[in-house]
């Protein structure tokens, strides 16, 4: 009796080494799919078909092992039209108009982070189904431009003060674009800033010719008064606004070089203006749920869902956290793929110190310019 009670943990232990000799066994033996790439207009086109995908058991929301180089690894998920691929991760991304795969580096510089080029092998096979997909909105359809879509003006405009912190009071506001002409949100956003009163406006999507053109087919716009009182300050910046740290001098100086009200956006409203409001709000002294929460709202307006869902933790897991996370582990920015985003921690993290150390040791900021510019936002 004894003697069976202590041989019961090693058989239990002999199966569950079986067990896994079998999964590995069965990960070697999965099919796999060479590709070989060649420049698109979106990233490395494969030179494979969707039935090749298929005939290795590939599906929409799944996601595949990519060897390449030398023997290194990462994971991409498969999909159509960027639906369910997490920032700084790799998709690969499937066109039905012109019937080509895709391969893309999301927030990133694909060629940077992987070393592949046109000529280059790609091996891949499936992993299983992705985390993200079922829940996220798909980035480029996942929402619309017209208002009776929308519950009302606000969440349609993605606009609203920017709070938190000691920031001060009726001073700092966000958006989307008030000169986007495609779309129906400007002239909500361009009335908003109206109400306001606001006083000066800072664009990240345009340059200055860029605003100086949408002005003149929006003369009547309260925005372009702005303009023309040379209260406007312009710049194209990047989407991709870790690969680009510098951009933030541009945001921070403009700050300084405006008196009064500050009205800031990009096209929508949630990218560029998502994380440089949240730079702004952690100068100010704003808690990381407040940034967070703040960041996330402008998702749930645009892609229509709402806080506490699925939908609302899987956007914050593959998007908002992930940027937050890169300001204080900015190591990473040269290297996203070896980044392992389920171990994400944010107990120790402080926004005002993580948001100045990044400011001068990546984006090149004097600590006089941090400190001014603190002083002009702050109560």
């Amino acid at each position: 009796m004894n003697s069976g009670i202590k041989l019961l943990p090693i058989v239990i232990i002999a199966v569950l080494l079986a067990l896994a000799a079998s999964f590995i066994l069965a990960d070697k033996d999965a099919p796999t799919l060479d590709a070989t790439l060649s420049d698109g207009p979106r990233g490395l086109q494969l030179d494979v078909t969707l039935e090749d995908f298929n005939s290795i058991g590939a599906y929409f929301g799944c996601d595949l092992d990519v060897a390449f180089g030398d023997h290194r690894h990462s994971t991409a998920t498969f999909t159509d039209s960027s639906h369910g691929v997490a920032h700084y991760s790799l998709g690969i991304i499937y066109s039905k108009s012109s019937n080509t795969m895709t391969l893309s580096l999301s927030g990133g510089n694909l060629a940077h982070e992987t070393g592949l080029a046109a000529g280059d092998t790609i091996t891949l096979k499936v992993l299983g189904e992705n985390r993200f997909y079922k829940y996220t909105p798909d980035y480029r359809a996942g929402h619309t431009d017209k208002r009776s879509d929308y519950d009302d003006d606000q969440k349609f405009g993605n606009y609203r003060e920017l709070s938190g912190g000691n920031l001060k009071d009726d001073m700092f506001y966000r958006s989307s674009n008030p000169w986007n002409y495609t779309s129906e949100r400007a002239q909500y956003c361009d009335q908003y800033y109206r109400e306001i009163g606001v006083e000066n406006l800072i664009c990240m999507d345009l340059s200055m010719d860029g605003v100086e053109r949408r002005c003149k087919a929006l003369p009547d716009a309260y925005s372009t008064g702005l303009y023309e009182k040379g209260k406007v300050h312009a710049k194209a910046l990047s989407s991709t606004v870790h690969a680009h740290p510098e951009q933030a001098l541009f945001v921070l100086q403009s700050l300084l070089d405006t008196e009064g009200s500050v009205g800031i956006f990009c096209t929508y409203g949630k990218d560029r203006t998502g994380a440089y409001c949240a730079m702004i709000e952690g100068l100010a002294g704003a808690s990381f749920e407040e940034i967070r929460e703040d960041f996330m709202e402008s998702m749930c307006n645009y892609y229509h869902f709402e806080k506490d869902t699925p939908e609302y933790e899987a956007v914050a897991s593959m998007y908002v956290d992930r940027v937050l996370y890169l300001y204080k582990h900015y190591e990473y920015i040269d290297d996203y793929l070896s980044v392992d985003w389920s171990q994400m921690d944010f107990q120790d993290y402080v926004p005002e110190e993580v948001m100045t150390k990044y400011l001068i040791e990546v984006a090149g900021v004097p600590s006089e310019l941090i400190d001014a510019v603190k002083d002009r936002i702050t109560a």
